[in-house]
């Protein structure tokens, strides 16, 4: 289930007192947010939400108004099913279907496309069932239109769920070819191994700087029965390259009930323990900000002997 964000939305349609209306038009601009025609918000409310969670209130405002046979598709579909978007959630709540003809956006709340290919789904929305296209259907529509990045991070988290890569490919394949090519790179790419969107993207940076691919996940162990897990290991070069994600300091859900100081004290023991080990000639670490420049990533691993063609 998805938790539904508290931003409750105040309706005004034709059944609204006209009394009950006026005061609700007065209050917009003020301390209410418009987001749609007759829909309205608390402005500190919906201030307070980050992207992904006004998308999900766009969605609750949009469910009463579904048309006979609708899904939720494509980045909705993949929020309602709680995958991450590496890029900020649409502005527009997308909606597919079963008798449309060509993608209608002259909503500023809706953008309305034909049903894609794929099964369909129920998922839960707080106390309400959204009907959603499944993960693999809602993963190749978007695919075709995402660039290379933002697909690669979508189809390794889809990947890790389970979902078979052939049925993604399966969904691609009906339609026209405009993104096909694009779609079908970025699936070859994707990889279940990757376990964050940061791990997903500096993947896709590494090889945009022309790395050799890594292996994922490698596990080295110790005589002494220690064992590690790396994001990435260059084996003919020696080198280790890790995504340093803020999330495993700041987020105490993935601290384990220990400090912040005490995560960067284990993480340096972990790290010097790697290092000491005879095959490990480097490590190098990349965070979120390194991974904006593709040539500051290509003479990281250049100056840790890591061959790069960029």
């Amino acid at each position: 289930m998805i938790p539904l964000p508290d931003c409750p939305i105040v309706r005004v349609d034709d059944r609204t007192p006209p009394s009950v209306a006026r005061a609700v038009q007065r209050r917009a601009g003020a301390d209410l947010v418009r987001i749609g025609r007759g829909l309205y918000v608390d402005r500190a409310q919906w201030l307070a939400l980050d992207d992904r969670a006004r998308h999900l209130v766009r969605v609750r405002a949009v469910l009463p108004r579904l048309p006979g046979g609708a899904v939720f598709a494509h980045e909705s579909a993949l929020l309602l099913h709680g995958v991450r978007l590496l890029g900020p959630a649409p502005a527009r709540v997308v909606v597919a279907e079963p008798c449309r003809a060509r993608v209608d956006r002259r909503s500023p709340l809706v953008e309305s496309h034909p049903m894609p290919s794929g099964a369909l789904e129920t998922v839960r929305l707080g106390p309400e069932d959204v009907p959603v296209l499944g993960l693999a259907g809602a993963a190749a529509a978007t695919a075709r239109s995402m660039p290379f990045r933002d697909t690669v991070v979508v189809l390794d988290q889809v990947l890790r769920r389970g979902v078979p890569r052939d049925e993604i490919a399966a969904a691609l394949a009906p339609g026209s070819r405009r993104g096909a090519a694009r779609a079908h790179a970025a699936l070859d790419f994707a990889d279940h191994r990757s376990d964050s969107v940061g791990e997903s993207l500096a993947r896709v940076v590494l090889h945009e700087s022309g790395a050799p691919r890594p292996q994922l996940q490698h596990e080295f162990r110790s005589p002494d029965g220690l064992r590690a897990l790396v994001d990435f290991w260059f084996p003919d070069q020696g080198v280790v390259v890790e995504y340093d994600g803020a999330v495993k300091y700041r987020d105490a859900r993935t601290r384990d009930g220990r400090s912040p100081e005490q995560v960067v004290i284990a993480e340096k023991t972990r790290e010097d323990w790697i290092r000491a080990l005879p095959e490990v000639r480097a490590v190098r670490r990349l965070t979120s900000h390194d991974l904006r420049s593709v040539p500051f990533v290509a003479a990281t691993l250049r100056a840790a002997g890591v061959p790069t063609t960029h």
